[in-house]
């Protein structure tokens, strides 16, 4: 839709990719349902059907062979998001934008995607309590991480939208909402936050900053709304 249409896949080939991922999902979980535990030994079963989906779906998404996946998307995609992560030194296209906002939706889908690495690296090296030890460690550090980013990289986006264009609607608005959406991430990892979770002064902090964001949220999402509306009219008028 945004990209090059010498790159971009049909409707044809994504329900292709669609169907193709589905089958071997359900293979793989079949597998593991029926044959874990029985094969080998219980813990090299139980980890192997796990490992190889993980394992094909990198393959999937990141070989640069096109009889495996389509190179020509997937480069455009990693191009992409190599712009969105120098923001705001880099692009700042409609589907550069689109990919940022699409980032921050998906924090819980790579928090994921971390920690099913950490468990999986680490799982046929360390014994099943130590590796649960040590995942939970590195998580304290790169959860955090990984939750700011993609609010960060969008606040610098629109910070350089409003600089290419000089229009703080919606790119003001945008900065503003993803900046305190940012602080209130950062505010609820915070190490004082952490041990004292359960003071009345932090939590009640803690509900204010959501509650803020959640005002200025809706706000935003309205004015931005009606204002674009009312100039739309306008300009319909004037035609």
């Amino acid at each position: 839709m945004f990209s090059n249409p010498r790159t971009r896949l049909t409707h044809f080939q994504l329900q292709v990719e669609a169907a193709n991922l589905t089958i071997v999902y359900l293979l793989n979980s079949l597998l593991f349902l029926t044959h874990s535990g029985q094969w080998i030994n219980e813990r090299f079963s139980l980890a192997i059907y796990p490992s190889a989906l993980f394992l094909f779906l990198l393959v999937k998404l990141f070989a640069p062979w096109r009889r495996i996946s389509h190179w020509g998307t997937r480069l455009s995609l990693l191009s992409t998001l190599a712009q969105v992560a120098m923001a705001p030194f880099g692009k700042t296209r409609f589907l550069d934008s689109f990919v940022g906002d699409f980032l921050t939706s998906m924090v819980k889908i790579i928090v994921d995607v971390e920690a099913a690495t950490c468990l999986l690296a680490t799982y046929f090296f360390l014994r099943p309590e130590r590796v649960l030890w040590d995942c939970g460690a590195v998580a304290k550090i790169v959860v955090p991480i990984l939750c700011a980013l993609p609010l960060w990289w969008r606040f610098q986006q629109c910070l350089r939208r409003y600089w290419d264009t000089g229009s703080r609607k919606p790119h003001v608005y945008n900065a503003l909402k993803y900046l305190i959406s940012h602080s209130v991430r950062a505010a609820s990892i915070h190490p004082a936050m952490l041990e004292f979770r359960d003071a009345d002064c932090a939590l009640n902090a803690l509900m204010l900053l959501s509650l803020t964001r959640g005002c200025f949220l809706f706000l935003c999402s309205v004015v931005v709304f009606l204002s674009g509306r009312y100039y739309g009219r306008l300009s319909s008028r004037r035609e």
